[in-house]
């Protein structure tokens, strides 16, 4: 794993950006503009662990490790939990419209250690203005 190029103080990397997906960016952005919150960076840089994303056809791994979020291209074995789901919602639960009616209603699903992704919940959520 290449951790792309870091600048000083930067919580959020792109494991090689030159080919990472639509997805990665995304979150790569969303997941900066969280963790600029000093509150929200303390709690994250407790987390250990990887999180393997899957969106329609596109697939990503958030790794917390040492006080730093790296994205990486495709699934990582044995991730510590799983979400997948439709771009739709996703983008949704970012959008703060609720994650437990769609996991209900099948448009996503979750597996692995449901109170990993608690801790993670309030990260991928848009940062208020």
């Amino acid at each position: 794993m290449s951790e792309g190029i870091r600048a000083p103080g930067e919580r959020v990397v792109i494991d090689r950006p030159e080919t990472m997906n639509l997805l990665g960016l995304l979150m790569k952005g969303l997941l900066a503009a969280n963790l600029a919150d000093e509150r929200k960076y303390s709690r994250a840089k407790k987390l250990e662990g990887d999180v393997a994303v899957k969106a329609g056809e596109m697939v990503i791994t958030l790794r917390f490790h040492d006080g730093l979020l790296t994205i990486l291209r495709g699934p990582m074995e044995k991730p510590r939990a799983r979400v997948r789901g439709t771009m739709a919602a996703l983008l949704a639960v970012v959008i703060n419209k609720g994650l437990v009616g769609r996991v209900l209603s099948g448009q996503m699903m979750i597996g692995g250690n449901p109170f990993f992704l608690l801790k993670i919940l309030p990260l991928i959520r848009e940062p208020a203005k």
